[in-house]
């Protein structure tokens, strides 16, 4: 459960094949982050041309506020009230 912010700006080089570490950014606190077997067969068959792992469906960069959106109206869509992103945490 790590904040949106730190999320939207891991990259490729904080992933070593089983663990993302990051240093989060609120506190400063440094967090390894083992990968369930589902995420890393995921992580292991993307492309990793870009900076960030997590990325729009056209490639780009997640922004907040287009992330917020999608996840609002992907929410919507399935029927799901009242959750935040945060709410994951």
């Amino acid at each position: 459960g790590q904040r949106q912010a730190d999320l939207l700006a891991m990259t490729w080089a904080q992933y070593d094949g089983s663990a993302i570490s990051l240093r989060q950014g609120k506190t400063g606190r440094r967090v390894v982050v083992p990968c369930a077997r589902e995420l890393l067969a995921l992580l292991n068959n993307q492309e990793r041309s870009s900076g960030t792992i997590l990325r729009t469906p056209s490639g780009a960069r997640w922004q907040k506020r287009h992330f917020a959106a999608t996840w609002g109206a992907t929410s919507a869509a399935a029927g799901i009230k009242d959750l935040h992103f945060h709410d994951l945490r």
